[in-house]
């Protein structure tokens, strides 16, 4: 089970009576599987847990269970114990959306870090500080290789600096990253150009 992925939802429900007699465990969509916090499987939804079940999974008036469906979000479940309660479990989709919020969410500080990154050595190539602009690079590069933008910069910096193999070397390096990418191709024939000149 993934807990990294998986949202905590505290169920408070207000009961009539202080004997609990039956905890019914629903879920969208029905048929999820409700397991304990020590993995066991209880059944699955729409679940009906005895006075008894109920007991031996209640810590403090509160049972905690985990609810999962094949193609949804796993959720972790506080439920405080109260009569004749019942539980009603949301499961989200795990479609390409959910996917990309989740990964947003949970790459966005790295992304932006990158980025802030990159934009700063591009204000050093566009300045014409080069040769902190090539140090820049390389640091990136070490933590950051597979980013076919910084070594299409470094080639930038040579053909800047005159140095046509090296400018060339690092464009077959980005073009390996990013086979499409129309200015790795464009720069690719213009340093070819160049060197048979």
């Amino acid at each position: 089970m993934n807990w990294l992925w998986m949202p905590i939802t505290f169920a408070l429900v207000s009961c009539a009576t202080l004997e609990t007699k039956q905890i019914v465990i629903k879920s969208t969509p029905s048929g999820a599987v409700v397991t304990s916090t020590d993995g066991k499987e209880l059944g699955k939804t729409p679940l009906l847990l005895s006075q008894e079940d109920a007991n031996d999974l209640t810590e403090a008036g509160r049972m905690f269970l985990s609810v999962r469906a094949p193609g949804y979000v796993d959720r972790e479940v506080i439920f405080d114990v109260h009569a004749e309660s019942s539980l009603n479990v949301k499961l989200t989709a795990l479609d390409e959306k959910s996917f990309s919020q989740r990964l947003i969410s949970d790459y966005s500080e790295k992304t932006n870090a990158m980025a802030r990154q990159l934009l700063k050595i591009h204000g050093l190539v566009i300045t014409r500080n080069f040769d902190q602009a090539e140090r820049s690079l390389a640091s990136f590069q070490a933590v950051y290789p597979n980013i076919a933008s910084s070594y299409v910069m470094s080639a930038d910096v040579y053909l800047a600096k005159g140095d046509f193999d090296k400018a060339k070397n690092y464009l077959l390096r980005a073009r390996t990253l990013d086979q499409e990418d129309p200015v790795i191709l464009m720069m690719l024939e213009k340093v070819k150009a160049r060197m048979e000149q």
